[in-house]
């Protein structure tokens, strides 16, 4: 058997990372079939000493799953009136139709806004108040 390097399947830059930030980085998936005709992957991947998996189940053309939520989701949160909605884990539920729509799933918290509180004086008493006062 005869190998060819194809040099247009070659990237035109390469990105120059230190091998100590990456460490060894390695895939392992999984295939299972249930008995309701779908098929559910499971990969594990290992990169730079960190752990990530992702979980995907196929079944009558949709895909769905669990995967873990990027960490820049996870650090934003948006506000409405008198509080705010805090996503909760890291991991979010995604699906996949067949005419290529895409549906997320996120768990939120919602957590009250620091509200400052201002001590407002009562106005001073009318001529008329203070009359009826000593009456």
């Amino acid at each position: 058997m005869k190998y060819v390097l194809d040099e247009e399947a070659l990237p035109s830059t390469l990105i120059n990372v230190e091998d100590s930030k990456i460490q060894c980085v390695s895939e392992k998936s999984a295939l299972m079939y249930p008995d309701d005709n779908s098929v559910i992957r499971v990969d594990h991947f290992a990169v730079g000493g960190c752990q990530f998996s992702k979980s995907i189940v196929i079944k009558d053309n949709l895909r769905f799953g669990l995967r873990t939520r990027a960490s820049t989701k996870q650090e934003a949160h948006s506000e409405f009136g008198l509080v705010r909605q805090i996503p909760v884990g890291d991991t979010e539920f995604y699906m996949h139709f067949e005419n290529g729509t895409k549906m997320g799933v996120e768990q939120i918290k919602m957590q009250r806004n620091p509200q400052m509180e201002i001590e407002v004086a009562p106005p001073a008493p009318t001529p008329e108040e203070i009359a009826y006062k000593l009456e």
